[in-house]
């Protein structure tokens, strides 16, 4: 009889599991659901299953809310929002609603891990946290079309913003209301771990799905090697065992990727890039644009339970490993803001492609390349999974920000950032940087002119702050962070992002003919640059250049011109 009951009840569990609701089959007909049904499926898991919740967490530029759906096994712990104990998982979806395919494989997972929850009673100390769809207003976006090298799904959404903006390159500079909201619940949970769901673009070849690891070399070391050794080769020997083998993100040295891969190096603007900023280990998934639209959700969904095991597995590790990062981090010396790739490290692979060629372009004079997906061919290649440091930056012991700096100091105390307001007028000891140097883009990148090799003077002086404003304690977790928006020469600093880019412009000048005088007495009075003058005055092209190269040395230039306004305290 007790063999009965436990049969019944089994079968009656499997029964419930079996009732899917429709909106977790569409992606089998090739379609994916709307902004609204995704949010109404997760407020009918979150009523229900005690273990879940839908949290409303802020703005996007298009009006509706951005959700994260939270998958926990301690009610009470959330109460007090509070994830300290637990190692969290974020999942991000739909940053490009065009690739849909997370949107549609977190569903799948969610309810699935919300059932084995609730029937099996496996609990452990994991936390889910699942951002449905990121960006709202591409979501709403829909269109049959704009997708033009993807097979399905028959309608998904596009990939701007309703502001037109790629929300994968905002997570420094931050233009959207989505960026702050994607700050709020970061700094929130604080996760262990960070995907982020994609479909890829570019080689076609036989893999369904491939992978970015936030680049290794740029990690804290013990996170670099746990990485490395243990979390990355287990995922690409559980996708094996699962007949769903993966590579590495198809980033080909050449034109296809038979010349070779490399690593992606994806800089703090993009979402792996920002979270590995806080020691978050980071993966992109991406699935492949030429697979049926069914194969990308289940290869999605596979490498999300394929994370998910090992993160359950190790989850401990994890988390104490996630801290140990922090302590060294909050103890360094400084942080390594630029890498190149090291083409001296490699390591060989088999990669599974198609034959190709360069057949002659019926609509062009060009020839054009064609592969033969009817004809699988593996290679050997070289795959090039080492960066080395290119700038490395010693640590002051406070950033200094004046507070009229409001644009970037918004931005940081968004990211939780520590600061304490100077009380009182005082002088300051300070090294600060003049801008000797810069490239700019000549045309808008992400709706700013990014600037580029950027080359500074460092300098030391007496700084008369004022009441208001910042000084920034370097001694915490969020250094590296702090580091890399704040150095104005690194990658993507609020520098090269354009927040600065008033102390470009000089606001004084001088009119030559009355300044002409003045330059004859400023040079009678200081041989040294008269010296200097008669030697460069070949060099000036115009009388205005001899003029101007005066003025500059003289005390009448404005000493603000160039001079990026953070400070550093040594």
């Amino acid at each position: 009889m007790k063999i009965i009951s436990i049969i019944v009840t089994l079968f009656g569990a499997l029964h419930l599991f079996s009732q899917e609701p429709e909106i977790l089959n569409l992606y089998k007909k090739g379609e994916t659901p709307t902004y609204d049904q995704v949010i109404d499926f997760y407020k009918n898991l979150e009523q229900k299953y005690s273990s879940a919740k839908l949290v409303e967490m802020g703005e996007s530029d298009y009006g509706k809310p951005i959700y994260v759906f939270l998958i926990y096994p301690n009610t009470k712990r959330y109460v007090i929002n509070d994830f300290s104990k637990e190692t969290v998982v974020l999942i991000n979806n739909a940053i490009h609603p065009g690739e849909s395919c997370g949107v549609d494989a977190c569903m799948s997972f969610a309810n699935s891990i919300l059932f084995e929850m609730k029937y099996a009673k496996s609990k452990n100390d994991l936390v889910y946290a699942i951002i449905p769809i990121y960006n709202v207003g591409g979501a709403h976006n829909r269109g049959s079309v704009s997708r033009a090298n993807q097979m399905g799904p028959k309608e998904h959404g596009f990939r701007g913003n309703a502001r037109n903006l790629d929300l994968n390159r905002d997570f420094v500079k931050a233009d959207s209301k989505n960026a702050f909201t994607f700050m709020k619940i970061f700094q929130w949970l604080d996760p262990s771990v960070f995907i982020d769901t994609h479909t890829s673009n570019g080689a076609d070849y036989q893999y369904t799905m491939t992978l970015i690891t936030s680049q290794p070399d740029k990690m804290n070391k013990v996170l670099r090697d746990f990485t490395r050794e243990k979390f990355v080769p287990f995922i690409y020997k559980d996708m094996e065992q699962k007949e769903d083998t993966i590579t590495p993100y198809v980033n080909s040295i050449g034109r296809t990727p038979d010349t070779g891969i490399q690593d992606y190096l994806e800089t703090p603007r993009y979402s792996t890039g920002y979270a590995t900023l806080f020691n978050c280990i980071s993966f992109v998934t991406e699935a492949h644009m030429l697979k049926p639209y069914k194969d990308r959700v289940e290869s999605t969904k596979n490498i999300l339970y394929t994370i998910s095991e090992f993160v359950r597995i190790n989850s401990k590790e994890i988390k104490a490993l996630k801290e140990k990062a922090n302590d060294i981090t909050a103890n360094s010396l400084g942080s390594d803001l630029k890498f190149e790739l090291d083409t001296t490290k490699y390591q060989k692979m088999t990669f599974r492609g198609y034959e190709y060629e360069l057949v002659p372009s019926i609509l062009t004079s060009e020839k054009r390349l064609k592969y033969y997906s009817n004809k699988p061919k593996n290679y050997e290649i070289k795959y090039y999974d080492h960066y080395k440091s290119s700038l490395f930056r010693s640590k002051p012991k406070y950033y200094l920000i004046p507070g009229q700096w409001h644009h970037v100091i918004h931005r940081l105390k968004s990211n939780e950032i520590k600061m304490v307001e100077i009380q009182k007028d005082t002088s300051i000891k300070v090294e600060g940087h003049y801008i000797q140097d810069y490239k700019t883009l000549n045309r808008p990148f992400e709706a700013h002119y990014l600037h580029y090799d950027i080359e500074l003077e460092t300098v030391q002086f007496e700084y008369h702050a004022k009441k208001g404003d910042l000084l920034i304690p370097m001694n915490t977790a969020k250094d590296y962070f702090l580091m890399s928006v704040l150095e104005p020469d690194a990658t993507d600093s609020y520098f090269a992002w354009n927040f600065f880019d008033e102390i470009l412009g000089r606001k004084e000048y001088f009119s030559p003919y009355v300044f002409e005088e003045k330059a004859i007495e400023i040079l009678e009075r200081n041989p040294e640059l008269k010296k200097k003058y008669e030697e460069k005055v070949s060099q000036f092209g115009s009388r205005w250049e001899k003029l101007d190269y005066i003025y500059r040395n003289s005390g009448m230039y404005e000493k603000s011109h160039n001079l990026y306004p953070v400070f550093r305290i040594l």
